[in-house]
């Protein structure tokens, strides 16, 4: 039977809205539909050297069924994936219609590593086809329902290093660090998302679980000299999207992320104390609260794990962190968090029990691929590789003065930041515009601390060149990568430190 119809007869409304909110025209060729980062943008002109105008009218009617139930990037992703099928089977004819002859030569066709691809196209075309519209005929759905197709490779994504879903680098997450250290001193960022960003950074928790925690699971101990420790009980979920508060894991936070998580939790009780008035007690109230969740008792309040990912996913968003491996926006979620702890762990030799137990997992079986995926994440750096990694890593902290007259503390000499072994003549490399005690290694911490006043005219090449032979020269004598590379965080903020004055200078002359 050939399901091929007129336009006229399935024609598109005017305007759609997305599951999300967002609003699109049907009938345009190409829709530009924003999702939680970026947006997404459904080409429809790129599809008709291979479908049939038909064709085309009844998969945008697919679409926007998923649009509306389901999720943006998952409707663009099915976008991509039907794209590729008429690519690959439309030959010199374009398409009308997908028999089971089109479903068995595309699956047969698709390299091993990427046959799971037709597993979820199955599912889309399936719809499709249950939808009512034409465009699948019953060979193909009957074929469609036939398929057996494995999923995608386990722990594909920190096999392969991936830039966009994978663990982050040494680079992205020292970007991430300082973004969000230095947005929450900012003050554009509060309490809440600095606590929770933090949170899934240093436990790798699932979101399902950190939405399941209440304020009474932030835990601050004090010893007999008043100094605070600090926990946080995380409840384990052994179910996908179940909320479990039965057992807990406790997991031990450093005390600028514990006392601003304590802030938060008496926050919380602040704001339900004074706008909420439902009877739930303060110490069980969600340590996240959506307050106009309506869920089931004992659950007063408390968001979904979807939410919440979103919810960091807006912060980055709005932040724009670049990535030098795929020089756009970095990609942020829970799970790339996860990723990154679970993978520095195995890098620091940690075995497969307490990558598990790290992770919350309750065997070993799913943490093997962290042990046999040792990336390198850090790496030996020489000048051009620094220049290359340097504005993306963003590591300097202070600012470039051009002369000592515009320098805080400029008449207090000891503010002067010297660095041995300097071209004689020279005084120093800059001034220390801060007040009190400072542990730092003086100077080679100075170049990330914000209080650093680096001189536009100062050494710093020297001292990059003097870095970068000590590492050489330490990996050579002990062959402990570790040890070697331990001041790359020092060599990119001076290495950014050069390259800002050098901009100095070209605009001066230019």
């Amino acid at each position: 039977m050939n399901y091929a119809v007129s336009t006229e007869v399935l024609s598109l409304p005017e305007t759609c809205l997305t599951r999300a909110g967002s609003t699109f025209c049907p009938k345009d060729d190409m829709w530009e539909i924003p999702d939680i980062s970026h947006r997404r943008y459904f080409n429809f002109k790129s599809l008709e050297p291979h479908c049939s105008d038909e064709l085309i009218v009844v998969f945008k009617k697919a679409l926007i069924w998923f649009l509306r139930e389901k999720s943006t990037s998952h409707a663009h992703n099915m976008f991509n994936q039907f794209k590729r099928l008429a690519v690959n089977t439309s030959n010199k004819e374009k398409l009308t219609e997908l028999t089971d002859i089109h479903i068995a030569n595309y699956s047969g066709d698709l390299p091993k590593e990427i046959r799971w691809y037709m597993g979820a196209l199955a599912g889309f075309l399936k719809k499709w086809h249950e939808l009512g519209y034409a465009g699948i005929d019953d060979s193909a759905y009957e074929s469609l329902c036939g398929l057996k197709i494995k999923g995608n490779l386990k722990g594909a994504a920190v096999l392969t290093q991936d830039p966009v879903k994978g663990p982050f680098d040494e680079i992205e997450l020292h970007g991430i660090h300082k973004t969000i250290n230095a947005a929450y001193s900012d003050g554009k960022i509060g309490n809440r998302a600095f606590s929770l960003i933090w949170l899934f950074m240093a436990t790798g928790a699932r979101p399902v679980q950190v939405a399941g925690l209440k304020v009474k699971d932030v835990v601050v101990q004090c010893d007999a000299n008043g100094k605070s420790t600090y926990f946080v009980n995380m409840p384990r979920a052994k179910q996908r999207s179940t909320l479990l508060r039965k057992t807990f894991k406790s997991r031990h936070l450093i005390p600028e992320i514990g006392e601003v998580l304590e802030t938060w939790a008496a926050q919380v009780k602040q704001i339900h104390e004074a706008e909420i008035h439902d009877g739930t007690e303060p110490d069980e109230l969600p340590l996240f609260p959506v307050w106009n969740n309506d869920n089931a008792p004992g659950f007063e309040h408390h968001p979904e794990g979807v939410t919440l990912n979103r919810e960091i996913q807006d912060v980055f968003s709005m932040l724009d962190i670049q990535s030098h491996r795929t020089g756009e926006q970095m990609h942020i979620s829970a799970k790339r968090f996860r990723y990154t702890l679970g993978t520095r762990a195995a890098m620091e030799k940690h075995g497969a029990m307490v990558i598990a137990e790290l992770l919350d997992h309750t065997d070993t079986q799913n943490v093997q691929v962290y042990v046999k995926c040792v990336p390198e994440i850090i790496r030996q750096l020489d000048k051009a590789l620094a220049m290359e990694l340097a504005p993306f890593a963003d590591l300097f902290a202070g600012r470039i003065v051009e002369d000592d007259t515009t320098a805080k503390r400029s008449d207090d000499p000891t503010s002067l930041v010297r660095y041995p072994g300097h071209t004689p003549g020279k005084d120093g490399i800059g001034r220390c515009g801060g007040y009190g005690a400072c542990n730092g290694m003086v100077p080679i911490a100075c170049y990330e601390c914000q209080n650093f006043q680096a001189w536009l005219d100062a050494p710093h090449e020297e001292v990059l060149d003097d870095l970068l032979a000590e590492s050489k020269q330490l990996l050579e004598e002990t062959g402990d990568e570790r040890i070697a590379f331990a001041n790359n965080d020092v060599i990119l903020a001076v290495t950014r430190v050069i390259q800002l004055c050098n901009g100095i200078r070209e605009a001066a002359n230019g």
